[in-house]
């Protein structure tokens, strides 16, 4: 049996660093921040999300989030949501990912990875070797060098992403999906706490940004010795 995901080694096929986080939790701020931080320190790196990232994986996207399904009253089984999202991040490390890192050097910071999967559909839901094996399938040839994980309450994740204008089938599904889900992401980051770090976001915005800085200059010196990335990059 597997580890919950993959774990880096020394020269992976694809360089990844994710940012995690509720709905709300502040994910597009901080990727900002690592995203600078990272080419201040001369890390060649860009951004993609999950699910999307190409057309394929970006229709998939459109389809998963799309409220329509449930207004009339289709069951949206967990498993189908994790199907298409294991789906929507092959395409993505396939075309975009691996070759980035093997033709360029280019790592990529994440919007969401395979941790969201197993948080919002299989923690205290569906059997966990189902995930394991989609894993095994699926990222065989990708690893996570960090996760960062931006800890939200449901209650204010939700809050504030309805001020961003009307939810999406994911963020309709109530508070009680969002408990569980931080639930999930705590199981993960505390499990692979060498990877990991948990940042409390429900602080006000400065707190929350300037320990997002201080993560991403902290990571970013890690991952320039693992590569050996000169200065002058």
């Amino acid at each position: 049996m597997t580890t919950l995901h993959p774990t880096a080694a020394t020269f992976p096929k694809a360089g990844i660093i994710t940012i995690e986080g509720l709905d709300g939790a502040g994910k597009s701020s901080a990727i900002n921040i690592v995203l600078r931080v990272f080419k201040e320190a001369g890390i060649n790196i860009d951004v993609s999300r999950e699910p999307g990232g190409t057309p394929m994986a970006e229709a998939i996207r459109e389809v998963h989030k799309n409220p329509d399904f449930s207004n009339g009253g289709e069951i949206i089984s967990p498993l189908t949501e994790s199907l298409l999202m294991f789906a929507s991040r092959t395409q993505l490390y396939t075309n975009i990912s691996i070759p980035r890192w093997q033709n360029k050097g280019q790592m990529t910071l994440l919007d969401r990875c395979w941790w969201t999967t197993f948080a919002y559909q299989y923690f205290e839901l569906l059997p966990v070797e189902q995930y394991e094996t989609l894993c095994n399938m699926c990222l065989s040839e990708v690893s996570l060098d960090a996760a960062l994980y931006l800890d939200v309450d449901p209650v204010t994740g939700l809050e504030r992403a309805g001020k961003r204008g009307a939810l999406d089938r994911i963020e309709l599904s109530g508070a009680s999906f969002f408990e569980r889900a931080r639930r999930g992401y705590l199981h993960l980051a505390n499990q692979h706490a060498d990877i990991a770090t948990i940042i409390d976001s429900n602080r006000p915005y400065e707190q929350v940004s300037a320990d997002v800085e201080a993560w991403a200059k902290k990571t970013a010196a890690t991952i320039k010795q693992k590569y050996n990335i000169a200065e002058d990059n």
